[in-house]
């Protein structure tokens, strides 16, 4: 296990590091010339906003191409029971790319990121037979790829194809001819034996709420989660309400209460879907 940490430049290395096996990279060089789409634009350019949080994985994996699986989390998930647990259940799984919340634009047609996408000038050596019709969007805080969707990935980003990493990945890799899998939830790629497993939430809606896994709203560390789910995103009290130390005792219980009736009807629903 790798720990990859993207920071902006100038950012000293962490000195908790050093007894970790890690990968530290800059933004200077996640935005290499090399994937001319994806690191296109001048001082307007996000890693968050323009959906390149793929980068620092290609960055890992330019360096450490040696794996046969590459899974990639962010800080923000957990799974309610043992990880190990977890990963065994796709041990067998031949799938290219494992993700959540996989659909196609037919299901979803009128999601924003569709409009990120965009394909190199001129025929496509890495993708010949692309075909627009075949786009797919997942949900991409916790997934695996192959080493060969590594390859492809890198390829096609070579050749100049961009756009927000939630719409490239399952979208080039399918019209690429390789497998996807969704790691559980409802919809069309999960694979019968995960059918209702492992998380839920909704295929259509902008923040895939309710459920468990979703784009937001963030979620309290709660220690009662239902046991072995996974759950995004899992922010820390001061960062889910927005309170610093300095704010009052009783303005802080104040967001506090708000926070929790406001959430109280999804909980609900996600409780009693989950």
């Amino acid at each position: 296990m790798f720990f990859l940490m993207h920071v902006p430049p100038g950012t000293p290395k962490p000195e908790a590091l050093k007894e970790l096996p890690h990968h530290f990279v800059t933004t200077p060089e996640i935005r290499t010339p090399e994937y001319p789409g994806k690191s296109a634009g001048g001082s307007d350019w996000s890693i968050w906003g323009g959906g390149h949080t793929d980068l620092p994985g290609m960055h890992f994996y330019r360096h450490h191409p040696g794996f046969e699986r590459y899974w990639f989390m962010e800080y923000d998930v957990r799974w309610s029971g043992r990880w190990e647990r977890f990963f065994a259940s796709f041990e067998n799984s031949q799938a290219d790319l494992l993700a959540t919340t996989m659909r196609t634009a037919e299901t979803q047609p009128n999601w924003w990121m569709w409009a990120l996408f965009g394909a190199p000038e001129g025929p496509s050596a890495v993708l010949p037979n692309f075909r627009w019709e075949d786009r797919v969007g997942c949900l991409m805080p916790l997934f695996r790829a192959s080493a060969r969707a590594m390859k492809v990935m890198d390829s096609a980003y070579r050749e100049g194809w961009t756009g927000h990493c939630e719409v490239t990945w399952p979208t080039l890799l399918r019209n690429a001819g390789l497998r996807l899998e969704d790691i559980g939830g409802l919809g069309e790629f999960v694979a019968p034996e995960n059918r209702g497993r492992f998380y839920r939430n909704s295929l259509v809606s902008g923040t895939h709420c309710p459920g468990t896994f979703v784009f937001r709203p963030a979620k309290l560390p709660l220690p009662r989660l239902r046991r072995n789910m996974l759950w995004h995103p899992i922010k820390p009290l001061d960062v889910t309400l927005g309170i610093t130390g300095r704010e009052h005792y009783w303005e802080f219980h104040r967001r506090l209460r708000s926070f929790l009736q406001s959430r109280k009807a999804a909980w609900g629903t996600s409780r009693r879907d989950a």
